[in-house]
């Protein structure tokens, strides 16, 4: 697969389990501020996260599963298959944040500097779509994962 899409990502976690739209969102958002510090890009770039009330969010994942509301969401087809390099990183953020609830995963993303830069002079029940930056999102996890 040449051309990875968030949706084809967030596939990948639900076959793992079903999960909420908010765990599938926060799921899917560290895979991708992982894959800006483990591979040196954007594993998928059809969206960018957004600085939600809830944490970062991406709208296109968003609006493909808004109807589910707190229900979980089952897989959608067969579990994609991606290079050994992407598969690998998957499931190092699996391992890391696949056994936290959505509610926990939310905390924690909006404790991070990404997410309350992208906040900055906002209130906390502020609508947002300003995006987080690329960069504040690698150097952020860089130091996390160099320690």
């Amino acid at each position: 697969m040449s051309f990875i899409s968030i949706l084809d990502v967030a596939n990948w976690f639900l076959a793992k389990e079903p999960m909420t739209a908010k765990k599938l969102q926060k799921m899917c958002y560290y895979a991708y501020a992982w894959s800006l510090v483990i591979l040196d890009k954007p594993i998928f770039n059809d969206t960018k996260f957004e600085a939600w009330k809830d944490g970062p969010a991406s709208p296109k994942l968003y609006h493909k599963y808004k109807n589910a509301g707190w229900n979980p969401i089952n897989p959608q087809g067969d579990r994609p298959t991606f290079k050994p390099q992407i598969e690998g990183l998957l499931e190092q953020v699996w391992a890391t944040y696949g056994d936290k609830r959505d509610h926990q995963l939310e905390s924690l993303s909006k404790s991070e500097m990404p997410w309350q830069n992208a906040r900055k002079g906002l209130s906390y029940y502020k609508a947002s779509k300003q995006v987080l930056a690329d960069q504040d999102m690698k150097d952020y996890y860089r130091k996390i994962f160099d320690n």
